[in-house]
């Protein structure tokens, strides 16, 4: 939920969907991180992919112009979740708080 909480006040965001699959079954969850490792849409960028532990992170973008219009949070493993955030957020503002978002990790 922290992550959310970086954009909710963010200049340019329209709205932000939650989905929590952490109580879901065993069987929602396989289903769940099947899908994220195979998933490919040519309207959407990987921006990251991290994987830790047995939790895998990716980051999609859909661009228009200097715009970000979506961003897709996917998490897979035992916390599984989907975050969407919807918006027309300039690039150089999602730059800025990823950028206080590292220093105030660094500290």
């Amino acid at each position: 939920m922290i992550f959310v909480n970086l954009f909710s006040g963010m200049r340019g965001v329209k709205g932000i969907e939650v989905l929590d699959f952490s109580d879901s079954s065993p069987t929602v969850k396989e289903r769940l991180n099947r899908g994220i490792r195979s998933l490919k849409d040519a309207d959407y960028e990987k921006l990251i992919s991290v994987n830790d532990d047995g939790q895998r992170v990716d980051i999609w973008i859909k661009m228009r112009r200097d715009f970000i219009r979506e961003l897709v949070v996917m998490v897979a493993g035992d916390d599984a979740a989907l975050i969407r955030i919807k918006g027309r957020i300039r690039l150089s503002d999602f730059e800025n708080v990823v950028s206080n978002t590292s220093k105030m990790n660094k500290r």
